[in-house]
């Protein structure tokens, strides 16, 4: 919604009421918002796009960083430093699940969201598109009857006269109606938007905190400075019950 149907309006618009001007105002300025509103739409979309596009390739470089670590000449000579990078790559592998998790909660909590948000701007520029081809009908039928009213008083003129001057009655009152509907609904319409995104913002920044926090809590349990292994952990409590006698 690039363009501002109402600058084209002005004329058809001008010998209103006080009351229409101010619709007019009111419209304009909304529309204003929305022009805004859409730049920034589309804006965040294509963010939340490339913040699940970054997601998934910080995880695989991750994965390929810590594998090809382990795999390398770096850690053959230093048993410490391989253990560390084989806990890393540990950790990045058991984050599969949760990162497939985050990513459909980006989905689902964003992209798409934001996607289906933005039929709101194709409806609002349909209805100003109605509004903008009565606004010109009304035009055309007041110069239609600016042309009768100086043609010579003839029967066929005059009855000509006041068809055309019935019409354009009848399209000033339709363009008067769509005017108030459109000063009514364009500030619930611009309203809604933040009623609509909160939510959406809202439960990914609580997919955030899961995640995160998730990855956390790996991260100390598999490379907390200290501790053993998950394998040395289970032979520990294997030789601490009685019945179990194992070489140390």
């Amino acid at each position: 919604m690039s363009w501002n149907p109402l600058k084209r309006l002005s004329k058809a618009s001008s010998k209103g009421s006080s009351g229409a001007e101010l619709d007019e105002k009111t419209i304009e300025e909304y529309v204003s918002k929305f022009v805004r509103l859409e730049r920034d739409t589309k804006k965040l979309h294509n963010d939340a796009k490339k913040y699940e596009d970054t997601m998934l390739a910080l995880y695989h470089c991750e994965k390929k960083m810590s594998s090809d670590l382990a795999s390398g000449e770096l850690c053959h000579e230093s048993p410490e430093l391989r253990r560390l990078v084989e806990e890393w790559l540990g950790f990045a592998s058991s984050m599969d699940s949760a990162v497939d998790d985050h990513l459909v909660a980006i989905r689902r909590c964003l992209v798409d969201p934001l996607k289906r948000y933005q039929g709101v701007f194709a409806e609002v520029q349909a209805t100003l598109k109605r509004r903008e081809q009565a606004a010109q009908e009304c035009l055309r039928l007041e110069q239609r009857a600016e042309r009768l009213s100086g043609r010579e008083s003839t029967g066929a003129n005059l009855a000509r006269l006041s068809e055309s001057r019935q019409a354009l009655e009848a399209g000033r009152a339709d363009l008067a109606t769509q005017g108030a509907l459109l000063a009514q609904d364009l500030p619930r319409w611009y309203a809604a938007g933040s009623l609509y995104l909160q939510p959406c913002l809202e439960a990914l920044v609580h997919s955030q905190i899961l995640h995160w926090g998730q990855a956390a809590t790996r991260a100390h349990d598999l490379m907390a400075p200290g501790t053993c292994s998950p394998v040395e952990q289970q032979l520990a409590a294997a030789r601490s019950l009685s019945i179990v006698s194992l070489p140390t």
